[in-house]
């Protein structure tokens, strides 16, 4: 059974996801997802944080995003890995209640389940590279 941090993470992904493909008001958008995904997740406060941290720090996230992906403009990224990459950069750099190894193997497996089949290693590559170089923003 996944965890309830993992179905979070998922949450947030398909929200940015929607979020980018149908603009519509945030708020709705992770009301949505989260009605629909998180049966089995006793609260929302993980996912709503990183959700709305993300859509508010989203200019300095693609920046980072940038930086640590040059040869790939944002957006031209699959919109699947775009949006798990932001997950990824925003626990990295935003946050600090999780290991950098724990973000970026979560990163892997979502992308091994919801991105091509190749995607794991660049998103692999792009959050270890900020997780060894990019400051904390907390």
């Amino acid at each position: 059974m996944a965890s309830y941090r993992h179905l979070s993470r998922i949450i947030v992904m398909q929200s940015l996801f929607e979020l980018e493909a149908r603009p519509s008001d945030p708020v709705d958008i992770f009301n949505y997802r989260f009605k629909d995904l998180g049966k089995k997740i006793p609260e929302d406060i993980f996912a709503r944080t990183i959700f709305f941290g993300i859509v508010d720090k989203l200019n300095e996230i693609k920046s980072i995003l940038v930086k640590y992906a040059p040869e790939w403009p944002v957006n031209k990224i699959d919109p699947v890995e775009r949006s798990i990459l932001y997950v990824g950069i925003y626990e990295l750099v935003y946050m600090d209640d999780a290991p950098h190894a724990v973000v970026i193997n979560e990163a892997i497996e979502i992308a091994k389940t919801y991105a091509d089949e190749n995607s794991n290693k660049f998103i692999n590559g792009v959050l270890n590279a900020i997780a060894k170089n990019e400051p904390k923003k907390i």
